[in-house]
């Protein structure tokens, strides 16, 4: 992250502190459970999409397709947003699948013993796969979903410093343009903030999964809407389904509009 040089040191380690992702992941998905339960913060936008989203098997038999995973067993990490990924593209198959719950550093492991004939894992652990599985690695690529990584605030610093998350947001708009603009640069950057634990070339590789578009519109809405309403279904939380009109408060796109309203287009 970009911080705007007037930020004082203070500021900074505040900033880190406030402005961040509802949970690790960084993604849509716990801040749909943080809305659900009333907890006080705001998605400020939208700042990338994962597009490389797959699921890892060991090639015996060889799959190509979701439907022929009918059948089989399948490791994955309950409740999240992998899981709620699988089991869509599963309704839409119309297949039969056996889910096993598996923590997410073990279905590699599960993998490779052939205790299940697919994992559906977080990108993360694509890699390791890779290595693990070998020659025998095999992906079914996934359309439907990818993880949308999103800003948030919490409330006490919108009230308290919004002058901050404006600051924050500017910077990491400016920096968009770098990466959209000049690649190679924005690759070389990141490498040198990691100290080189991964290269240029590594960054561009893993770069290409993603789309750097900050935004804030309808169909991250819908979709919040619609990962409540599965969260609800399957009981991990007690209450109604939620609604657009009960997320949308969550939302907060005055920030985004005021260096860019072209970014923001939710209804």
């Amino acid at each position: 992250m970009i911080y705007p040089g007037f930020l004082s040191r203070s500021e900074r380690r505040e900033l880190v502190a406030c402005v961040r992702s509802h949970r690790e992941d960084h993604g849509e998905f716990p801040a749909v459970i943080g809305a659900m339960q009333e907890q006080e913060f705001r998605v400020i936008a939208e700042m990338s999409q994962y597009t490389a989203t797959r699921i890892i098997h060991g090639g015996d038999p060889e799959i190509d397709t979701i439907a022929e995973l009918d059948g089989m067993k399948v490791g994955l990490t309950q409740g999240t947003n992998v899981h709620y990924m699988f089991e869509k593209e599963v309704a839409a198959a119309d297949i039969t699948v056996e889910i096993l719950a598996v923590g997410p550093p073990d279905i590699v492991p599960a993998l490779a013993r052939g205790d299940v004939d697919a994992g559906v894992m977080f990108p993360s652990f694509y890699a390791g796969a890779k290595e693990v599985l070998g020659d025998a690695y095999q992906e079914v690529p996934v359309d439907s979903y990818g993880t949308h990584f999103i800003l948030v605030a919490t409330q006490k610093m919108i009230d308290e410093n919004p002058d901050v998350v404006t600051a924050v947001l500017a910077s990491l708009y400016a920096g968009e343009q770098v990466v959209n603009s000049d690649p190679v640069a924005s690759h070389q950057s990141v490498s040198n903030v990691l100290s080189g634990t991964l290269t240029p070339e590594e960054v561009a590789a893993a770069s290409s999964n993603y789309n750097f578009n900050m935004q804030l519109d309808q169909e991250m809405l819908e979709l919040m809407v619609d990962e409540g309403a599965w969260i609800i279904e399957r009981g991990s939380i007690e209450g109604e389904p939620p609604t657009v009109e009960s997320i949308a408060p969550f939302i907060d796109g005055s920030f985004l509009s005021g260096i860019d309203a072209n970014r923001v287009t939710l209804k």
